[in-house]
């Protein structure tokens, strides 16, 4: 995928909230949302995405959900404080 190598113009709907808030940054939304389809297409044509693995090989993105962590109280940061 070349990047700007053809251009074609056309129209997307957004919210109009979202739209004022990224005017008034200054976001360049053509770039914005080049940028993020070229993301997604990367990562969809990435051979690990169907198994949960990112690109750099660590844990899926599931795994920065909130969870209910483990009671250890023997971790060292943790000792003479339960």
């Amino acid at each position: 995928m070349a990047g700007g190598s053809s251009r074609i113009r056309t129209r997307i709907g957004i919210d109009r909230d979202l739209y004022q808030k990224g005017k008034e940054l200054g976001l360049d939304f053509s770039k914005l949302l080049e940028y993020s389809i070229r993301r997604i297409l990367e990562a969809l044509e990435t051979p690990d995405f169907e198994k949960g693995v990112d690109r750099a090989g660590f844990e899926p993105a599931a795994s920065a959900l909130q969870a209910r962590r483990s009671y250890q109280p023997d971790l060292p940061a943790l000792k003479g404080q339960i």
